[in-house]
């Protein structure tokens, strides 16, 4: 079980960055727990919804050492990174993968609303 903890500070420096380029709204790190991170833009407290972007990860059953990242917009589409060493992995690290679907959301959802 992978315990996303571990990855604290990349979740920061991350939404961080996401911050810095969305000069309309803010971006924070709502929690990290050892099974999800939760994270608030600006725009859904302005629109006074308690929804959040969302992370989870899991190991693949398929491939052995192999991690998938698995990222909830709040309006309930999916963003999918795999982490590994198989050809079919979008990056090698979880850490690069939470960094990777942290800027998929904030692009998306920047361009949506």
């Amino acid at each position: 079980m992978i315990d996303l903890r571990k990855y604290r500070e990349a979740v920061k420096k991350a939404v961080k960055v996401e911050a810095e380029i969305d000069k309309n709204w803010s971006w924070r790190v709502i929690k990290v727990n050892k099974n999800l991170i939760a994270i608030g833009w600006g725009y859904l407290d302005y629109l006074h919804e308690d929804s959040a972007f969302e992370i989870i990860a899991m190991e693949d059953e398929w491939a052995e050492g192999e991690v998938n990242l698995i990222g909830t917009m709040p309006n309930g589409s999916k963003k999918y990174c795999f982490c590994g060493e198989e050809s079919w992995s979008d990056v090698k690290t979880v850490e690069d993968g939470i960094k990777y679907l942290i800027y998929l959301m904030a692009s998306t959802a920047r361009s949506i609303y």
